[in-house]
């Protein structure tokens, strides 16, 4: 039978365990959800001010990312003024949700795409 080396934890500043944890640079930039919106279709979670931005899109391959969390949901991404990074601007939660839930289901969403 081989012996399993013994488990070793990580040390403080140990690049291994910064590897394991995520980036979710969306809510530490843009400091989480900023305003819910209560729509007829779709409550509208923004996480940055729409003034920010030079272009906006609503792109597929982040509605499709977004579907096992809120089916029907879509993500609106654009081009931030002055540096040309893209960021999420909005989440769109299909109604009807309350807007705790929307916006709990909207920060998934955006973590999910890795921002």
């Amino acid at each position: 039978m081989s012996q399993r080396p013994p488990h070793r934890r990580p040390e403080q500043g140990d690049d291994r365990r910064q590897r394991q944890q995520p980036q979710y640079r969306q809510q530490s930039r843009a400091g989480g959800v900023q305003k819910v919106e209560q729509g007829d279709e779709y409550v509208h979670v923004r996480f940055r001010n729409l003034e920010d931005f030079a272009t906006i899109r609503t792109p597929d391959w982040a509605a499709h990312a977004a579907q096992d969390i809120a089916p029907g949901a879509e993500v609106r991404t654009g081009k931030l003024k002055g540096s040309g990074e893209w960021q999420t601007e909005s989440v769109l939660i299909p109604a009807p949700v309350d807007g705790q839930t929307a916006a709990r289901l909207a920060t998934r969403i955006v973590q999910r795409i890795g921002e």
